[in-house]
């Protein structure tokens, strides 16, 4: 096999035209000049196969830093990234490998800054934080190591703050209810349980009388459309205790409200 001729493309590539059969392919000119192709320009099948891997795993490489240079990735991000172009194992791995030789794929400075970013910005707990990392290739030892050297008042401290906003935004429910919203959501955010339950026991969700008695009125007007008299009168606290108000203050707050 003998190359014919060189004819420069875009974006660094060269068609490569062979003689006698009158084929081509495509090759990058980091490749072109790695295996002298300039003055060496006789070869056979299984040289060809090494050419097209090299640029292959080179393209492989250039798609890579293109992926990365909009937004940091993981290792899995990448090799998901470049499977689903269409890329083969072997021409993956060698991409990667390169990748990784020269900085481009950090695993340990992307989970130390993933972390970091969460702790900042983000009102997830450690769990979710593991769960997050967990997706993008990590391990959960590695994981748990960098997560040890946090305070464990900085989840404490997310915990007081989320509540004390919930409270505040409160327009609705009662205590009860409320404090198992917080509970659940909490928990959802990766939130330690025993965590959780020890804030909300310090902090008194006892219900908001005025929310009481909107949700009294509110729910006075629209059930009275099908009930009347004790009926009603049971169907409403039948609905404020399902909205996590305690029994005493919906007995008081009826009283009033009938007087």
């Amino acid at each position: 096999m003998k190359i014919k001729s060189f004819k420069k493309m875009k974006n660094n590539c060269y068609r490569v035209e062979f003689g006698a059969s009158c084929e081509s392919i495509i090759l990058y000119d980091e490749v072109i000049l790695k295996y002298n192709l300039l003055v060496k320009k006789e070869f056979d099948s299984n040289f060809l196969k090494k050419l097209i891997l090299e640029n292959n795993s080179l393209e492989c490489y250039y798609k890579g830093i293109n992926y990365i240079s909009y937004k940091r990735r993981s290792k899995r991000e990448v090799e998901d990234y470049l499977k689903k172009s269409g890329f083969l194992k072997e021409e993956i791995s060698l991409s990667i490998k390169r990748l990784e030789e020269e900085g481009f794929i950090d695993e340990k400075g992307y989970l130390e800054a993933f972390i970091n970013d969460q702790i900042r910005f983000n009102n997830h707990g450690p769990l979710k934080i593991i769960q997050k990392l967990k997706l993008l290739g990590f391990q959960e030892k590695e994981i748990r190591a960098y997560l040890d050297t946090f305070s464990t008042s900085i989840w404490r401290d997310k915990i007081v703050s989320i509540v004390d906003k919930k409270i505040k935004s409160n327009r609705h429910l009662g205590g009860l209810k409320l404090k198992e919203k917080l509970m659940f959501f909490l928990v959802s955010e990766g939130f330690n349980k025993e965590e959780v339950k020890a804030v909300l026991d310090e902090k008194i969700l006892s219900s908001n009388e005025t929310i009481l008695k909107k949700e009294l009125e509110k729910y006075s007007i629209k059930l009275s459309r099908k009930y009347a008299g004790s009926t009603l009168k049971y169907q409403l606290r039948l609905k404020l205790l399902t909205r996590g108000f305690e029994s005493e203050a919906i007995n008081e707050a009826l009283d009033e409200f009938y007087s």
